[in-house]
């Protein structure tokens, strides 16, 4: 089997140089692979994965770069703790010729698992990721650095290998470069006398222990990850009351887990649905678990009253203001505009018996059959709750 090893130093040892080649010439050496390429992906997440710099190109010119060759010393590159996995990609020239298997990585003590592995003929190009799963770590030395070592089969007979150290972080470790918050907390769900705590993405930190929801019917969190961590797997998310009474359910993109990266963010929001007979308080508790990390667990409260989620829309002279309501589009409120009926809708039952409907009144022709209506409540922090019209 032919194996693509690192360069030797031709100055300094011509003689090294010589077994250099005789090793590539190995096995099968009517199959070059000079046109082949592999790199690591060379975007600041797959970087910061690296706190000792490590050279991009792992393979170039039928060799293996010398750091990425061998991990005596402290020239092997070293993938952080911040990082669980790495991105690879590699192109080619000739189409066609190769002969290319799904990579293959192991480690002592850690598993590895290589994934989205895909090779392109048509463009020339693939690419693979490598994932280090700390939480399997052996445990009589789980925060130890292990070596990663993974092999690529280019031809039947032919592999690219090569290696890097993983470290791991201690375990029961908190993951101090993630960061949880509340996307835009209403200012009646904050402690009272805290004004200044209305704002927008404020970290738990700053205001998760002064969270008293009151009349918000929902509360939109976000977490991400924050330099110089880059890629961080993360499990279903959890949401649960105390009371049984109160139901909770979180909804978003990542509601079923995923990974997190340093360029962007989650968000989720959890619902409260309150009975309409009761008043109560209850604790609500959100939990998301960052393996090989400790879980991070919020917890605040949700009132709920029975006052509140009985309200139903008065009369349409007494309706409150900031309630918009329309049938033509979003801006402009031609059915109820700050707690009055417009005119093509104002009509009342006696009206209809005496036949005295105003002609301006809008009309619905035998033809329709369905009317959308917009609402839009314009004061969230205090939301009106009604039943389903009838």
């Amino acid at each position: 089997v032919a194996v693509a090893r690192a360069a030797p130093d031709v100055d300094a040892d011509p003689a090294a140089a010589a077994e250099g080649e005789s090793l590539l010439a190995e096995g099968d050496g009517r199959k070059p692979f000079g046109d082949l390429t592999l790199v690591m992906a060379t975007t600041s997440l797959d970087t910061n994965a690296f706190p000792v710099a490590a050279e991009a190109v792992v393979l170039a010119d039928e060799r293996v770069a010398a750091q990425w060759a061998g991990c005596e010393g402290e020239a092997c590159p070293v993938q952080s703790v911040y990082s669980d996995r790495v991105v690879f990609e590699f192109t080619y020239e000739r189409r066609g010729v190769y002969d290319f298997g799904t990579p293959t990585a192991t480690a002592d003590g850690l598993a590895v698992n290589v994934f989205d592995y895909d090779a392109v003929d048509d463009t020339s190009a693939g690419t693979f990721t490598v994932y280090a799963n700390c939480s399997t770590a052996s445990a009589d030395n789980a925060a130890a650095s292990r070596i990663i070592r993974l092999s690529f089969p280019i031809f039947v007979d032919v592999s690219i290998d090569f290696m890097w150290r993983k470290d791991c972080p201690p375990p029961g470790t908190s993951h101090d470069r993630f960061e949880v918050g509340i996307v835009a907390p209403e200012p009646s769900d904050l402690a009272t006398g805290q004004p200044e705590l209305a704002c927008y993405h404020c970290s738990w930190s700053a205001v998760g222990k002064d969270l008293h929801v009151l009349h918000s019917t929902s509360t939109e969190l976000y977490f991400k990850l924050t330099e110089p961590a880059s890629f961080q797997e993360y499990l279903p998310l959890h949401v649960a009351s105390n009371d049984s009474r109160l139901t909770t359910e979180v909804r978003g993109n990542g509601v079923n887990g995923g990974v997190l990266i340093s360029v962007g963010e989650e968000k989720v929001r959890v619902l409260y649905s309150c009975p309409k007979n009761a008043s109560f308080t209850a604790r609500i508790e959100f939990r998301l678990q960052l393996p090989p990390y400790r879980p991070v667990t919020l917890d605040w409260t949700k009132e709920c009253s029975a006052v509140a989620e009985n309200r139903q829309i008065p009369a349409a002279e007494s309706v409150r203001k900031g309630l918009f309501i329309s049938v033509s589009n979003w801006t402009k409120a031609d059915v109820l505009e700050n707690g009055v009926l417009g005119p093509r809708f104002r009509v009342s039952a006696s009206d209809l018996a005496r036949l005295a409907v105003d002609p301006q009144v809008e009309r619905v022709l035998p033809a329709t059959t369905t009317i959308d209506f917009n609402i839009r409540n314009v004061f969230q922090a205090h939301p009106i709750v009604f039943d389903p019209p009838v």
